[in-house]
């Protein structure tokens, strides 16, 4: 009898679990996803989102826009500009973690109050295909640490959000533009040309083969650390000091503008009417990069392919530049691996 009792809980024990792991916990899992994204005031996900207008801190609006797929930003509105991609990426983690806090379903005629009149400042986020999602923001509740917003995704109600996740999304330009100097990475240049007072010093480039031993060490964090093989090949021909070439493009990679002329005087003002050096870097596809680079008044400018803003740089960006030819030469008397040294 007690047999029989113990094997009959033991099946109710099963059936109960049964019910709980099979049944219960899956549904409950369910609904927790669906409460989480109804609280989710933007659905799309970064890598869906190719266009993003924001207002400006100063009052215009900043059009930001990028291929599918593709990782760099750049500015429409309200001039042309390199965005910066690191920026964006924020603002844009920063859309997906806002969250609605209330909901104001009985709304009344006057918006106003709630600071949603025709002059809330708006945002604009779409997707490369669907319709773009619009906020419009508010005021700040008078409690309760939110701000209210409107949402084109839920048409005729007032929501509210944390204040503090609102705050990366009415920058300033000089937040969003770019601040590299050159928009190449070290491993993507092919060749350099190096031009010192006006005359040309030196033309190196990748030793043939080497692009693709950095592609097959590894990812891209490993391969741009990695200088590769150089050749010279002006004014002379043989093996050229790889690492001293490849510090110097990381130097400009790692470069960033302190300060910009957006609308330059005259080249001479830069010291770019005859710039102490000319750079230029050309990758293995089109789009070789020129900069040109000066120094006055204990200041060094530099400018991108003639045009566009003057760039006040770090002194190391000049002073970094070899400009000898024995500063590009090989310097090694002779090479050996040492694992293959098998007496001395």
């Amino acid at each position: 009898m007690n047999g029989r009792v113990t094997l009959a809980m033991l099946a109710v024990a099963v059936a109960a679990a049964v019910y709980v792991y099979g049944f219960a916990i899956p549904g409950q899992t369910e609904k927790e996803a669906a409460d989480l994204r109804a609280k989710k005031l933007v659905t799309l996900t970064p890598e869906q989102i190719v266009r993003l207008e924001l207002p400006l801190s100063g009052g215009e609006r900043a059009k930001l826009v990028r291929e599918p797929g593709a990782k760099e930003w750049r500015l429409e509105a309200p001039r042309m500009l390199r965005a910066d991609a690191y920026v964006i990426e924020g603002i844009l983690t920063a859309l997906g973690q806002l969250e609605v806090e209330l909901t104001i379903d009985d709304v009344p005629a006057d918006r106003a109050q709630f600071g949603l009149g025709e002059s809330a400042p708006r945002i604009e986020i779409a997707p490369q295909s669907g319709d773009p999602i619009r906020l419009a923001l508010g005021t700040d509740a008078p409690v309760g640490a939110v701000r209210y917003v409107e949402s084109s995704t839920r048409p005729g109600v007032i929501l509210a959000v944390t204040s503090s996740m609102l705050g990366e999304l009415e920058p300033d330009l000089e937040k969003l533009r770019d601040k590299s100097v050159i928009p190449l990475e070290p491993r993507q240049v092919q060749q350099v040309q190096v031009e010192v007072g006006g005359k040309p010093l030196v033309t190196v480039q990748r030793h043939p083969g080497s692009q693709e031993t950095l592609e097959k060490a590894g990812s891209e964090d490993i391969a741009v650390e990695k200088a590769g093989d150089w050749d010279l090949a002006q004014p002379l021909a043989e093996k050229a000091d790889g690492d001293r070439i490849f510090r110097y493009l990381q130097d400009l990679h790692f470069a960033r503008a302190e300060s910009f002329v957006d609308d330059p005087g005259k080249p001479a003002e830069y010291g770019l009417e005859k710039p102490d050096a000319r750079v230029r870097l050309i990758p293995a596809g089109d789009g070789t990069v020129e900069l040109a680079i000066g120094r006055k008044d204990d200041k060094v400018y530099a400018r991108v392919d003639g045009t566009g803003p003057v760039l006040q740089v770090p002194a190391r960006v000049l002073d970094g530049l070899p400009r000898q030819l024995f500063d590009y030469r090989n310097k090694r008397v002779f090479e050996v691996n040492a694992p293959d040294v098998e007496r001395i």
